[in-house]
């Protein structure tokens, strides 16, 4: 199924208003790298152990593998002065807001890893 439709089945199923999937880390030329994301190694959590995990950053905090229904999205802002660590705060503003949070435990994205990118230089 395409990825979307994953996210979507899991979520509907779940009645949740986030989901969440790992990802894996690819070079720009398209090769495996060594997996450094945070897995998912967990079924469906109550949004209180959702918040302490990404507190413990032991909780996938990127916005890019993750879908919000778009009522929730829609209700939380980034902090655009914030430069280092935008995604942790708004994942953790949107756990404080979902009702339920479904891990979807597949690599449904692929990172790509950009030696020349504004994350590199950091």
């Amino acid at each position: 199924y395409p990825t979307g439709i994953r996210f979507s089945t899991a979520m509907m199923n779940e009645n949740a208003d986030v989901g969440m999937c790992q990802y894996d880390d690819i070079s720009i030329d398209g090769k495996p790298l060594e997996r450094t994301g945070r897995y998912l190694n967990f079924s469906n959590i109550d949004q209180s152990e959702v918040i302490k995990l990404n507190l413990l950053n032991k909780l996938n905090n990127t916005v890019w593998s993750t879908v919000y229904k778009a009522q929730l999205a829609k209700s939380v802002k980034f902090e655009e002065q914030i430069k280092i660590g935008e995604d942790r705060l708004y994942q953790l503003k949107i756990a404080l807001k979902a009702s339920k949070t479904v891990f979807v435990n597949e690599d449904l994205y692929h990172y790509v890893q950009n030696p020349v990118s504004v994350t590199n230089d950091v």
